[in-house]
């Protein structure tokens, strides 16, 4: 049996201090001679009894080099867990914090960003015999595209491998990094910052708290926080007028950043790769205008609510890198005529666009989302002027849809697709469309059963079944007309007559091109017609 053991440590951090010569190599002094820093990973393992042990540590001093080894006093082992297996190996999976430390006798911390990627390699101490079998990289793929470590940002599960011989050994692990001094502001003791704090702040790299600005509508300087490269918190910004160029360093801010009521022109923020909570444009004027963000390519959710200014007031670069969001509502904005500024958005995990039934502005059209693949849940509702989601030619994917009260949407409207017979009805598989001029086609779940004309007749407009269809064909036969926006039966489809002299015809099913299980037939020796199956392109069964 395996056994898994678990460790919690608290060792002490001092990060290393990244220096360029700037002198000719002639007059370049020396570095001095000093002690290497001390393994991130140090262990006294005894495999006769199953255990490891933390060894000692000691502080990093400063050294001359441009891709540093980093000690455990810079990239902190948090905790770590582990588990002797078969043939004397060992599997340690640890934790490890970039944690900025007070330096002694000092209140400002010494704080240091580590660039990716972070790489390991086997300590001279190791004890004789033991070999490292993996030794890790940290890369972007561990840090969700990431490309350094900021202050008291974590990376978990790091895995190292080795073989031993079974006595009790020493385990010694280096870590190599390129590192940043960055300004933390540690001596601004506040965690709540609004306008009149701004001017402190000047020159901050790292912020933490929350940062509120309520500008009233006027113009305000915000040249105090161009340093500012993370914020860990919150940002507000309230009533903005004409505020440009804003947070040119600003790269990372772990929490939401809200926009309210502003005016005129609003961009910036042209550095900012990573929002870890959400990002919202709500109560814009008619006269503002959206530009920035070129570079953000990771936030949880994009708001814009409430907003008066047109589409056509948003740079052709606003958000250009954002492909994805997993929430994206755009509610109640008269002044939107369609979505152009979302026109490089691939991906959502909830997509809403809701309006005002009552009154007669807002949206015309979806254009803007032509490169939507997919989307888990779709909301549209209440968009009075909107007459089309063909659009949406794209979206191949919806798990959960609803199409609700578009007074002048319609439905039935087509779109053309590549190689189709030679028009194809928008494939929006949607669980429930009421109030539009012309409803959507929408989805059936479960196994469906027909027998009668009424029956069949109750599938019109349905364009995937996810499940089986089976026909029981009665003596005098049955019209499938009415089938005909049927695309995909997921499951199987079974074709069942047992009585009656009348061949069976599928009129009806030209426009099913997927079956996603068995194609069954039991005719009682009756023939079947198969060539109005025109469009039938795949078959997952038999």
């Amino acid at each position: 049996m395996k056994n898994v053991h678990y460790v919690v440590m608290s060792l002490i951090i001092l990060l290393v201090v990244s220096l360029s010569a700037c002198s000719s190599p002639a007059s370049t002094p020396q570095p001095p001679s000093v002690e290497p820093p001390p393994p991130v990973l140090s262990l006294r393992i005894d495999p006769t009894t199953q255990t490891i042990t933390p060894l000692g540590s000691s502080l990093l001093s400063t050294q001359q080099l441009k891709r540093v080894q980093i000690g455990n006093d810079d990239f902190k082992l948090e905790n770590f867990e582990f588990e002797f297996l078969a043939g004397n190996r060992v599997r340690i999976v640890a934790d490890f914090v970039n944690q900025p430390v007070f330096k002694p006798g000092e209140t400002k911390r010494d704080s240091k960003v580590l660039l990716l990627p972070i790489t390991f390699e086997q300590n001279k101490g190791t004890s004789a015999g033991v070999t490292s079998l993996e030794l890790p990289e940290i890369t972007q793929n561990e840090l969700d595209g990431a490309t350094q470590l900021l202050p008291d940002e974590r990376v978990d599960d790091v895995v190292f491998l080795l073989q031993h011989g079974g006595e009790a050994f020493d385990y010694k692990v280096d870590a190599f990094s390129k590192v940043q001094s960055v300004n933390d502001c540690s001596s601004v003791t506040q965690t709540r910052f609004v306008l009149t704090d701004v001017p402190k702040l000047k020159d901050c790299e790292v912020l933490n708290g929350t940062l509120i600005i309520n500008a009233g509508n006027t113009t305000h300087n915000l040249s105090a926080l161009e340093s500012l490269r993370v914020l860990n918190g919150d940002l507000q910004l309230n009533n903005l007028k004409d505020a440009s160029d804003l947070f040119p360093a600003l790269e990372f801010v772990r929490g939401d950043v809200t926009f309210l009521g502003f005016d005129g022109e609003l961009s910036g923020f042209d550095a900012l790769k990573s929002i870890s909570g959400d990002l919202s444009f709500s109560n814009g004027k008619s006269k503002a205008s959206l530009a920035g963000f070129r570079t953000l390519s990771s936030v949880s959710a994009l708001s814009f609510s409430g907003n008066a200014f047109g589409a056509g007031r948003v740079d052709a670069s606003f958000l250009s890198a954002l492909s994805h969001v997993e929430v994206l509502n755009v509610a109640l904005n008269p002044g939107f005529s369609d979505l152009a500024f979302l026109k490089n958005m691939s991906s959502v995990g909830a997509l809403t666009i809701t309006g005002d039934a009552a009154q007669n502005k807002g949206l015309t059209s979806l254009a803007g989302l032509e490169n939507l693949v997919s989307a888990d849940t779709l909301i549209i509702q209440d968009n009075p002027r909107l007459t089309s989601i063909t659009n949406l030619s794209k979206l191949a994917f919806v798990n959960e849809g609803r199409i609700n009260n578009n007074a002048a949407l319609d439905c039935s409207l087509r779109i053309a697709l590549p190689n189709s017979k030679p028009f194809l009805p928008l494939f929006l598989p949607i669980e429930a469309s009421s109030g539009n001029k012309v409803n959507c086609p929408t989805a059936l779940t479960g196994d469906i059963f027909v027998s009668t004309q009424k029956q069949v007749d109750g599938l019109k407009g349905v364009t995937v079944i996810k499940g089986s269809l089976n026909i029981d064909f009665p003596e005098k036969g049955l019209s499938l007309a009415r089938l005909s926006d049927l695309t995909e039966i997921t499951g199987s489809l079974r074709l069942l007559k047992t009585s009656g002299s009348n061949d069976v015809g599928l009129v009806g099913l030209e426009s099913l091109a997927t079956i996603g299980e068995d194609f069954e037939i039991d005719v009682a020796k009756k023939t079947v017609k198969l060539d109005k199956l025109e469009s039938l392109a795949f078959i997952g069964g038999t």
